[in-house]
């Protein structure tokens, strides 16, 4: 690993002041060279961000891989669901904050979620980054019992080796918020549900979930240790 320079070390600061205070910014610093990869940080992009601040994005998770923090991305897709639903005609109710996804719901939702996670994947193969997409195999789900919700699932278990050995190699791994049944049913997952399950099961430094807000760059809406 080439040494890291002074300026380098601000840009770091710069990024990491958005998850976390000065105090935690400096320790990340200093121990930078050992922090072990898939103990830095899940990130949980929303589709709004996707949607808008791509570019910046992408660079910004660019720039922490190449200098050795690679965090697990975890993507949402609801503005991007919201305009494929609309298009294809077919109205989404909510039901206690998640929508009902019927059989047509979930059809457009697979497209629309592996669609994102590809933007993604391909916004940053563009910049020399290593990625690997996940958009299945990762999330073991059941279908949550909740009348007039369909086909939208809880989260039972994660298999986290393969985005730990991801990351651990220096790629990043980009999650999609999609699992599967024991009987093998996609199921549609609340994104923050995602990157939650896979901080349990991981126990990152960090977990930080990005909106939009008026002005880039990245802001943490919430980060905490699970």
């Amino acid at each position: 690993m080439s040494p890291i320079t002074r300026d380098t070390q601000d840009v770091i600061a710069r990024l990491l002041t958005n998850i976390g205070s000065r105090k935690e910014v400096e320790q990340y610093l200093r121990n930078y060279a050992s922090v072990d990869a898939p103990k830095f940080a899940v990130v949980k992009a929303s589709g709004s961000i996707i949607e808008g601040n791509l570019d910046a994005l992408a660079s910004s998770l660019s720039f922490l891989q190449r200098v050795g923090l690679v965090p697990i991305v975890v993507h949402g897709g609801s503005v991007q669901l919201d305009r494929a639903l609309a298009s294809a005609g077919i109205d989404v109710p909510f039901v206690k904050g998640l929508r009902k996804m019927t059989p047509a719901a979930l059809e457009v939702a697979r497209r629309v979620l592996h669609e994102t996670n590809l933007r993604l994947v391909e916004a940053l193969e563009a910049l020399g980054t290593r990625v690997r997409p996940f958009t299945s195999g990762v999330l073991d789900v059941k279908r949550i019992e909740t009348p007039d919700l369909g086909l939208v699932g809880e989260i039972t278990s994660v298999r986290e080796a393969g985005i730990a050995q991801a990351a651990q190699a220096g790629i990043l791994p980009i999650v999609a918020p999609l699992g599967e049944t024991a009987k093998g049913q996609i199921l549609v997952v609340h994104a923050d549900a995602v990157a939650r399950s896979i901080a349990l099961a991981l126990k990152p430094h960090k977990v930080v979930y990005l909106t939009k807000r008026a002005a880039w760059p990245m802001r943490a809406e919430r980060s905490a240790r699970p």
